[in-house]
């Protein structure tokens, strides 16, 4: 166990702000996010070196290692083969080195061949773990500068991570818990998967990712949480079925919006009604459902947080309604309906949930913060 990289890889997970829209230090526990976020890497070192030695002690650190080691001598060869003949390409080096962390955060270094294994999960994790970043590996030795003759780094790296959608289907056998990948990526994944099945051609499947990655800009956007939208809403997604958001139509939205708005006024305590923008809007999940906040921004908010949740994109629309003959401020939401392939504005404070004549559109957000 190298207890350094360890100590820097909670470090850099708890300080590097928000990829591909998950912020790593929301982790772990609010009490060790204080001892590590925004200190300094000796500051948190002073904490992290007992705190580790600590947890080795608890964990069977050499048990793991060498569980670990058995499973890949045992299925390397198997691995490696089916990776090329996925790719069409060889296996761009000889030696992988995987190093162990205490982090829920396995990141990687493709020009050292290190990859790193979560030392809580099950060893089956790391199998899936090692092959996802294998083929990163691949996309980068073999695919990267064609890639970002047309898309950005920005892009470029989006698609990386979503073209391990085909991992599924070609470790079938090999992979012993499913390969998801990152929710932002969710439709982008599903629409390389399915060319992918046509076609079976890696090279081809590069090209037809950097055709439409921009295309799935906003979906991604719209996945993303931020400072008041990032809590997740328990009360509520409890009370809403496991369901596929990639199938999702209008009338399956317009069901999910009936369930929160039925749990919203199903909330012990009296309904409070926001008289100014501050109090509507800028207010985490958990106050807005502690208070029971009615208001059109928090109510928006917790659409949008419950929603992204389920892996469905949602904006957040600062607006005008038109009521006794005057605007008044208003928000909302758009939500993208995977079967129209499109956003829709839905309101949930009004019947029906529906946007019409008397609403007035100035601007959209992912999370009331950027308005500020």
């Amino acid at each position: 166990m190298n207890a350094r990289e360890d100590a820097l890889n909670w470090y850099r997970a708890c300080n590097g702000g928000t990829r591909f829209g998950v912020d790593w230090k929301q982790r772990i526990l609010k009490s060790l996010q204080k001892k590590i976020v925004g200190k300094t890497q000796g500051q948190a070192f002073r904490f992290l070196r007992p705190y580790l030695q600590k947890l080795y002690k608890q964990t069977n650190i050499k048990r793991k290692r060498n569980d670990l080691q058995r499973l890949f001598d045992k299925e390397q060869d198997r691995i490696a083969k089916r990776m090329e003949d996925a790719t069409g390409k060889k296996i761009c080096r000889k030696d992988f080195t995987i190093l162990l962390t205490t982090f829920p955060r396995c990141p990687y270094n493709p020009a050292k061949g290190i990859i790193w294994s979560y030392t809580e999960r099950n060893i089956a994790f790391s199998i899936v773990s090692f092959v996802h970043e294998l083929n990163h590996f691949q996309v980068l030795y073999y695919f990267k500068k064609q890639m970002r003759k047309k898309l950005t780094e920005a892009q470029f790296e989006d698609l990386k991570e979503a073209l391990t959608a085909i991992n599924n289907d070609a470790f079938t056998g090999i992979l012993q818990v499913p390969e998801q990948g990152y929710p932002i990526h969710t439709y982008l994944r599903e629409d390389l998967l399915r060319y992918w099945r046509r076609n079976k051609d890696f090279a081809k499947l590069i090209t037809y990712g950097t055709k439409i990655t921009p295309k799935y800009k906003e979906t991604m956007e719209y996945l993303e949480f931020g400072k008041f939208t990032h809590d997740r809403p328990v009360a509520i997604l409890q009370r809403i079925p496991n369901q596929n958001p990639l199938k999702f139509s209008k009338k399956d939205i317009q069901r999910i919006l009936r369930s929160i708005k039925s749990t919203m006024d199903h909330l012990s305590g009296k309904p409070n009604y926001a008289t100014t923008i501050k109090k509507s809007r800028f207010q985490t999940v958990n106050d807005i459902i502690r208070t029971k906040q009615m208001s059109c921004g928090a109510l928006a908010t917790v659409v949008a947080s419950a929603l992204r949740y389920m892996y469905v994109p949602v904006r957040l629309i600062d607006g005008k309604y038109f009521r006794n003959d005057v605007w008044h401020q208003h928000a909302w939401n758009e939500i993208y309906v995977a079967k129209e392939k499109k956003f829709i504005p839905f309101d949930i404070t009004k019947p029906g949930f529906a946007v019409g004549k008397l609403h007035k559109r100035i601007a959209e957000y992912g999370d009331w913060g950027d308005m500020k």
